[in-house]
């Protein structure tokens, strides 16, 4: 018979034999699951990171409505024309949209307006069948349409809402602009930059008739076979600007140093033109005794020195200008004013008078105001008006959402990559 202290012993041995095993098996058990933890992170994470998480990132807040990745594909979609060349600029001009028609939406339920239920459906119908041949049904374009975004009928319908929210809004606006308002009667000559433009000007100066310059020398056609007449204008629908142009004399020295002992020449009265023949380092001005001719002062278009120079008064020497050529002295002999060609300068001007000539991406301009009187406002300018005003509205909410937060935007090249590589 077996003792009972030794049986109490071989029971011990095998269940401290039998847990040995269960830990064991938990341990290989929870090693593997670490194992296979550690997989799926370093699989998992990236692929996220690179697929799944950019699939439904917020691109654009409003408020508390967000805009993803899902959002702007669905509106390429419908946009494929404006698909090619340029679909960075493409894709950020609808994010805009979708910023703007939010910002309208919120405006809209502030005013409480609704919009009836038929008013909404004869809309979606017209835009479906925009396009279709006569003989497709509206639900077979419909469904293809949704099908080939990638839309719920629902979202398609509140995209159509929201257009219908912003002409009611811009209607408010209409009914806000002025039946009359103050009209120039405005007379033009448009030149291409360089000798012709030169030539105009110096006949007006020596009272050649305006009308017959125009009618010679205007490249607008339809005004030059009116003697230059443009017609009667209102401010505001027009926002063609002028940068301004300057016309000095001009010495480009190496450093900064020489170009303050020259400058200290020219104020103790040395004449400017035989300073610039003796030490001018642009051959061109300084054959010319340092005239630089007309010279925009717009950044792009214009000598890097124009801008600067640009706000000195005729007969000021400025101080040391730092170009990539040099550093460059000028003299200031006269110089265009800038602005909005319309609003800013031939509003300003006495009838009769004739504008310097002013600088614009279409040429440049001669100006003359035959009158000024109140005029009714044609329906297309009331409609310029009103949508400037309602554009500048949108702008304005816009900047002040960015600088309190309730705007947000995620937006960069990296994210745009993706989008583009997602649309088909």
């Amino acid at each position: 018979m077996e003792h009972p202290d030794l049986k109490k012993n071989s029971d011990q041995a095998a269940s401290l034999s039998e847990n040995h095993v269960r830990l064991g098996r938990k341990g290989l058990l929870v090693a593997l699951a670490g194992f296979v933890l550690v997989v799926v992170l370093i699989i998992g994470i990236p692929y996220y990171l690179k697929v799944l998480a950019p699939r439904y990132q917020t691109l654009l807040q409003v408020g508390k409505t967000t805009f993803n990745t899902q959002d702007l594909i669905k509106r390429l979609r419908l946009n494929p024309a404006g698909q090619e060349g340029g679909q960075l600029e493409t894709a950020t001009q609808l994010l805009q949209e979708m910023m703007h028609l939010e910002l309208i939406r919120q405006e809209a339920l502030k005013q409480k307006i609704v919009i009836p239920e038929k008013i909404l459906n004869q809309e979606i119908q017209r835009r479906v069948m925009a396009s279709a041949s006569p003989e497709e049904k509206f639900e077979d374009r419909y469904g293809s349409m949704l099908r080939r975004a990638g839309l719920k009928e629902k979202e398609f319908r509140t995209w159509v809402e929201l257009d219908i929210y912003r002409g009611l809004l811009f209607q408010n606006f209409l009914e806000k602009i002025p039946r009359k308002a103050e009209h120039i009667d405005l007379l033009a000559i448009i030149t291409p930059p360089g000798n012709k433009a030169e030539m105009i000007r110096t006949g007006l100066q020596k009272g050649q008739d305006f009308n017959r310059l125009a009618a010679e020398n205007s490249i607008d056609l339809e005004s030059a076979r009116k003697g230059g007449e443009i017609g009667w204008m209102p401010k505001g629908v027009d926002e063609m600007m002028t940068p301004g142009q300057i016309q000095g004399l001009g010495i480009l020295a190496k450093t900064r140093s020489e170009a303050e002992k020259i400058r200290e020449q020219v104020l103790s009265g040395k004449n400017f033109a035989e300073l610039a023949r003796t030490y001018s380092l642009d051959r061109e001005t300084g054959e010319r005794g340092g005239q630089t001719g007309w010279v925009s002062a717009g950044f792009q278009e214009g000598k890097a020195y124009a801008a600067e120079v640009y706000e000195l008064n005729p007969g000021e020497v400025s101080p040391p200008v730092s170009t990539p050529e040099g550093f460059w002295i000028i003299k200031l002999i006269e110089k265009t004013p800038r602005g909005k060609v319309i609003d800013d300068i031939a509003f300003n001007l006495p009838p009769g008078q004739v504008s310097p000539p002013l600088n614009t991406v279409k040429g440049i301009y001669f100006l003359k105001i035959k009158g000024k009187e109140l005029h009714p406002l044609s329906e297309d300018h009331r409609a310029k008006l009103a949508n400037k005003t309602f554009s500048d509205w949108q702008a304005e909410l816009a900047k002040k959402g960015a600088a309190e937060g309730w705007i947000k935007w995620d937006w960069g090249s990296e994210i745009f990559n993706w989008v583009v590589t997602h649309l088909n």
